[in-house]
């Protein structure tokens, strides 16, 4: 319920901002993208929610842990290669691009492993030895954040 709320909001957000661009300046675009980008991630985790509960772990994580990272970091390392500039407007929009694109990749992947409706209730029966590389990505991305908190907590304390 709360990642469909958010994916609403953002796109109504994103409305309003396209349907009135006199009230948001050209220096308010990055929020304007932002807002976009909001959308996008709630979708592609309301799609590993779908499918962790039907006990597709690694389907689950591609996404948003593999498919959308490296599509960012293959266009940033391109745009870095060939030795062109990237503003932030423009990391915002492959950022978005790389969303989009993963949320269709992991929509259509999960599409593909939907069962049969034959009426039965669908059980998930996870395997622990399938789960636990998945919950070191967890703990890594738990301490990721937490790391981020305390470091910003330090040095505004300094």
């Amino acid at each position: 319920l709360t990642l469909t709320a958010i994916a609403i909001l953002g796109l109504c957000a994103v409305a309003f901002a396209w349907l009135l661009p006199s009230a948001f300046p050209m220096s308010n675009r990055l929020l304007i993208l932002s807002f976009a980008i909001a959308p996008i991630l709630a979708l592609i985790k309301l799609v590993r929610s779908f499918a962790q509960g039907m006990g597709l772990v690694a389907l689950a994580q591609a996404p948003h842990e593999l498919i959308r990272p490296i599509l960012i970091v293959g266009a940033i390392g391109t745009l870095f290669v060939l030795g062109a500039s990237a503003s932030a407007y423009d990391s915002l929009i492959v950022s978005a691009a790389a969303g989009i694109i993963a949320l269709g990749i992991g929509t259509l992947l999960l599409w593909r492993r939907l069962p049969q409706s034959s009426g039965a209730p669908l059980i998930a029966k996870p395997q622990p030895h399938e789960l636990a590389p998945f919950f070191g990505i967890s703990l890594v991305s738990v301490f990721h954040t937490e790391f981020a908190t305390l470091a910003l907590t330090l040095l505004s304390t300094a």
